[in-house]
This record gives structure tokens, C-alpha cells and sequence, in this order.
């Protein structure tokens, strides 16, 4: 994977070539067993073996910051990594199958319940800030208390920074993302790095990371001052 990375492969292509080694190794043997006895088939192979990419391709997308990031949440991990990988294309279905099982996920959970994949017959695509904003909870916790993922939290922050309700923006950041501001410029960031110049979502996420009157509107607001520029 270094030597692959060294040669300036990215997204889709840095799997297909990561992958096809470790596959031409499992290919020499008749058979392949686990520690325990139970054999390993081509699936499981290629499972294992796209989750060490992804967490490889992680590690060098955050910079080194794969360690800040390694907690958040897994559809946060899918969302950075489908990006990087396929950009806004449609893709198969059982290529997003593979992805999010590789980040400890699965593709109903983020079609269904996450509402970040929309699924057009045998292709899902992946959907942005604008496409997502228009959640009424977007960004806020469940009935259970439990808290947004970073992705929601960023998409939401995002709309709302469109919008120009600074105010907003600033008591739900102060409010729902409090003490994980770090996470969420972090995520931001990474996003702007990966994404092409003249993607909508990367001058959306620049607008916000570059918006430090949020200071004043926080104090307005009489909410916790929240850096994110």
C-alpha cells in the first residue's frame, strides 16, 4: 500500500490495486484456514483486506490524524471514504455493501436509518449538505439521548451557514456539537482536501471553516463561543 500510494494512486483505483495482490497471494493455496481451523473463502479474503485498505486510506486522507479520528463514528468513516474513492458517482451496490462493512457499518443502516445513501436500483449514490439539510433532525440526538454523528453535525452546520443564520449556527454548534468541535473541524477539513476545486460541497464546507465572526454571533446568542476557523 506504500509503494501504491507513493505512486500517486487514489480513490477506487488504490483499492482495486491494494486488492489484487493480497487476492493473487490467497490464490496460490488450495485452501486457507483461520487460526481456529475454519476455512477463509474468497469473500472473507477480500473483506479483510478491504478494511486494512480503508483504514490505510484513512490514516493517510487525515494526515496522521487517523488516531483523533479513529472513534467517530462509522458512517462519519463511509462518508470521508466514498467521497475520497468515487467523488459524487453513482456506484454498484455491492461495492457500498464492501465499503461499510469495512468500516463497521452495513448499507441498510445508511440508506434507512442514516439517510446518507440513496439507493436507484442496483447503484446507491451518496447524499450532500443540501440534499441532507432538509432533515428536521439532522444533526440532533435520538430519542434516546444518544448523540449525532459527526457527518450529521457538520451537514447541518453547513446548512445553516448557507442559510446565513449565524446565530443558529452558533447555539447549535455551542449546543449539540459541544466537545467535539476538534472532530468536526477535522472531518470539515478533510472533506476540503479530497474534494475537487470546483465542488459545490468544498465551497460550502471552505465558507464555513472560514467563518470567524461566528465569535460575535455566539456571544449574541449568548451561547459558548465555538472556534472553527
Amino acid at each position: 500500500m506504500d509503494f501504491f500510494w507513493s505512486l500517486g494512486i487514489r480513490g477506487a483505483d488504490f483499492f482495486i490495486s491494494a486488492i489484487g495482490p493480497a487476492v493473487s497471494v490467497f490464490g496460490r493455496y488450495s485452501k486457507v484456514y483461520n487460526l481456529d481451523g475454519t476455512p477463509v473463502g474468497v469473500a472473507s479474503c477480500w473483506n479483510m483486506v478491504q478494511a486494512m485498505v480503508s483504514e490505510y486510506a484513512l490514516d493517510r486522507i487525515l494526515n496522521g490524524h487517523h488516531a483523533r479520528v479513529g472513534a467517530v463514528d462509522a458512517p462519519t468513516r463511509y462518508y470521508i471514504l466514498h467521497r475520497w474513492a468515487y467523488g459524487d458517482e453513482k456506484i454498484p451496490f455491492d461495492d457500498a455493501m464492501r465499503l461499510s462493512m469495512a468500516l463497521g457499518t452495513d448499507v441498510s443502516t445508511l440508506m434507512e436509518r442514516r439517510n446518507i445513501l440513496k439507493q436507484s436500483g442496483e447503484t446507491v449514490s451518496l447524499l450532500d449538505p443540501k440534499q441532507r439539510g432538509k432533515l428536521d433532525d439532522l444533526g440532533l440526538p435520538d430519542r434516546t439521548g444518544k448523540q449525532a454523528d459527526v457527518i450529521d453535525l457538520l451537514q447541518r452546520a453547513v446548512s445553516l451557514w448557507e442559510s446565513g443564520d449565524r446565530a443558529g449556527l452558533a447555539r447549535f454548534l455551542a449546543e449539540a456539537a459541544f466537545g467535539r468541535e476538534d472532530q468536526v473541524r477535522l472531518v470539515a477539513q478533510t472533506l476540503v482536501n479530497i474534494l475537487p476545486d470546483d465542488d459545490g460541497e468544498r465551497r460550502l464546507l471552505e465558507g464555513f471553516l472560514a467563518g470567524r465572526e461566528l465569535a460575535g454571533g455566539a456571544a449574541a446568542a449568548g451561547a459558548i463561543v465555538v472556534r472553527i476557523g
